[in-house]
């Protein structure tokens, strides 16, 4: 029980970090040339993505 209760507060603990720190973390990863080439061939592939981007570097 008290290992679980543990094992929750640890991952909260790292979710507020993660949540707090993320513009600085998306700043090293993306510093990296192949982790930011990953990232774009990665979220090209989500349909989403990929229209509202063709949609704004492409306006007529």
């Amino acid at each position: 029980m008290l290992s679980r209760l543990f094992r929750v507060l640890l991952i909260s603990a790292g979710i507020v970090m993660i949540y707090k720190y993320r513009f600085k973390l998306m700043n090293k990863v993306l510093g990296n040339e192949k982790l930011r080439a990953f990232a774009v061939q990665f979220s090209m592939k989500i349909p989403a993505i990929r229209n509202l981007f063709m949609q704004t570097a492409f306006r007529s």
